[in-house]
């Protein structure tokens, strides 16, 4: 079908692109980077940056490439997808600008930026966003607090939190997991095994220290 667009269009025409993004959904390898990339090069050029298209491929490339662990590839891709998806809607609270800015606040967390991932995160946890998304943005703030030496704030806000994911999600989702368990480990680390027992985030192992410790007391 490409090879007819092609031949018939023109490798450029946005009925090809159109084409080539769907293509490259299709793979999961490094082939479809190739592709978004094309998609995204050649909607840019022939409907503008701030197209709905354009940003469609921009999107898939940059969660490719987050996919591939090309961290620093995606983030000013999830950057200036949120400020063109801002531009399109002219509206910086809209779900394609929140899901963008969340993309890159993943790449800073995974890149061990964490200063700059909490000027991004704490603001989208205001709103429940699509998928897994909003609790994905609790763990990752979680571990942003914890990691520039804010335990406390974010031992609160995994409190908060676990209750609405485990309704969201479940108790045995893994990202309910990881908040309990920072729950729990938290609660071990300040002595505070009522919580850390009650809790049971942690999972099995952690659930038996908050058990013995207690016993201990």
């Amino acid at each position: 079908m490409l090879q007819g667009q092609e031949a018939a269009l023109g490798p450029d025409h946005p009925h090809t692109l159109s084409t080539v993004n769907v293509l490259g959904c299709t793979l999961r390898s490094e082939a479809s980077v190739a592709l978004f990339r094309r998609a995204l090069e050649g909607r840019a050029a022939a409907l503008g940056d701030a197209h709905e298209e354009t940003n469609n491929s921009r999107d898939c490339l940059a969660e490719r490439l987050a996919a591939l662990g090309r961290w620093e590839e995606a983030l000013p891709l999830h950057v200036a997808s949120a400020k063109a998806w801002e531009r399109r809607f002219d509206n910086p609270l809209c779900d394609p600008v929140l899901v963008a800015q969340s993309g890159a606040a993943e790449c800073l967390v995974r890149l061990q930026r964490w200063e700059e991932a909490l000027a991004l995160l704490p603001p989208l946890l205001s709103f429940q966003l699509p998928g897994n998304t909003t609790y994905v943005n609790v763990v990752y703030t979680i571990d942003c607090l914890a990691q520039v030496g804010r335990p406390a704030e974010a031992a609160a806000l995994a409190q908060r939190e676990l209750r609405a994911a485990t309704a969201a999600l479940g108790p045995d989702d893994p990202i309910t997991q990881a908040i309990g368990r920072f729950l729990v480990q938290h609660a071990l680390r300040t002595g505070d095994f009522d919580v850390a027992f009650s809790t049971g985030g942690g999972g099995p192992a952690a659930t038996a220290a908050a058990r013995g410790r207690r016993r201990r007391r």
